[in-house]
């Protein structure tokens, strides 16, 4: 745990230009702390010292997430796991986190390096059966950041297209940046309506 701690910590500070040695870093990590990336490396008889550069890091199948739980260090030290929205088949994947609060420290962290602070923003998420199924990291982001945008305008819309046109509207005409979250599908459908 303290290894991830550690890591965890360095990343707040990265910068790109260090992005390609902390990669490197990490995939030997893996190679020697994730029994089930260990065990894939060895079975393509792959040696974690030939892992050079960041195009030579093999990367694990979506699959084996789907069939094990791939996890650095014991099952016991995970805080939560989140799965996939399942739309590619029946079988969901699952990535298990050590910590909530850094992942979502994190994306906040990355968005506003790149998009300033979410209290200049009202956020709103149009997440239709994202939010009908537990376990989404994309619908715990989108409510983290609704909580830290500050605003009594941000919110989750499910299928209420109406209603979601009705606020984009009203709040473009407020001045306040307005950050709109949604899948794909859902978006196309925004914009057809």
């Amino acid at each position: 745990m303290q290894e991830f701690k550690s890591f965890s910590k360095r990343l707040e500070t990265l910068t790109f230009d260090q992005f390609d040695d902390v990669a490197l870093e990490l995939a030997h990590f893996q190679a020697q702390h994730n029994p089930v990336y260990a065990a894939y490396l060895a079975a393509r008889k792959i040696s974690s010292s030939s892992i050079k550069k960041v195009g030579d890091i093999p990367f694990l199948p979506i699959r084996f997430f789907k069939d094990t739980d791939v996890f650095s260090g014991p099952l016991s030290q995970v805080d939560l796991v989140y799965s996939s929205s399942g739309t590619t088949g029946v079988i969901t994947s699952k990535h298990h986190l050590w910590s909530e609060a850094f992942y979502l420290d994190h994306a906040q962290r990355l968005f506003e390096a790149q998009y300033g602070s979410l209290t200049d923003y009202h956020v709103l998420a149009l997440l239709p059966a994202y939010l009908e199924r537990p376990g989404s990291s994309l619908v715990s982001m989108a409510s983290h950041f609704m909580d830290e945008s500050q605003s009594s305008h941000s919110g989750f819309y499910l299928y209420n297209q109406e209603e979601l046109l009705g606020k984009l509207t009203l709040l473009l005409e407020q001045g306040r940046k307005v950050l709109l979250l949604g899948v794909t599908f859902a978006l196309l459908d925004l914009v057809e309506s």
